[in-house]
Parts: C-alpha cells; sequence; structure tokens
C-alpha cells in the first residue's frame, strides 16, 4: 500500500490593510492581510490544520506584523475598505473639479 502525505505551512491572502511605511526595508506600501497556519495533508488534502495565526506583511520585503486575532484581521480589513473608498471619492471629486 502507497500512502501519499506531508505537513507543513499555508498562507492566504485575505485582502489588504493599511498603507505603511516597512520598519525593516523602509518603503510606504499597501500591506496584506495574511492568514498562516500549519497542515497535515494525505494525498493533497488537507485533513487537520492548527496553529492559525493573522499577519499584516510588507509586500516588498515580506516583514510582519503579528496581528492578535481574527477579528481584527477583519477590523483592519474593514477600516482599510473604507478608508480606501473614502479616497476614491475623493479622487473623483478632484478630478471633477479639473475638468
Amino acid at each position: 500500500m502507497f500512502v501519499l502525505f506531508g505537513w507543513g505551512g499555508s498562507n492566504k491572502v485575505l485582502g489588504v490593510g493599511y498603507t505603511l511605511e516597512c520598519p525593516n526595508c523602509h518603503n510606504s506600501r499597501t500591506w496584506h492581510v495574511v492568514q498562516s497556519n500549519r497542515k497535515v495533508s494525505v494525498f493533497f488534502v488537507s485533513v487537520v490544520k492548527w496553529d492559525k495565526k493573522y499577519w499584516m506583511v510588507c509586500p516588498v520585503c515580506s516583514a510582519g506584523l503579528e496581528l492578535e486575532s481574527q477579528q481584527q484581521a477583519q477590523e483592519v480589513l474593514a477600516t482599510a475598505l473604507q478608508q480606501n473608498q473614502a479616497l476614491r471619492s475623493e479622487l473623483i471629486r478632484r478630478l471633477g473639479r479639473s475638468t
């Protein structure tokens, strides 16, 4: 009998967070909100996941800041979305004035 299994971790980008200056690489970019976990898989199908954590990650150098919980990650995503929508509305308003 042949059984193929593996273990390791996985990362999933949940969305965009805040625009920050990275303390590591000093670039100002919009950081990603990422969920990471450890897993065991059999025949490429995950059967057990544990150690779920949430991070804000610099897209340039992959430096990260760990978030306290899933709720905090959701709050970052919601706040960043509101800020991006407000910025978009302001830019559209300015473009309307300049024409």
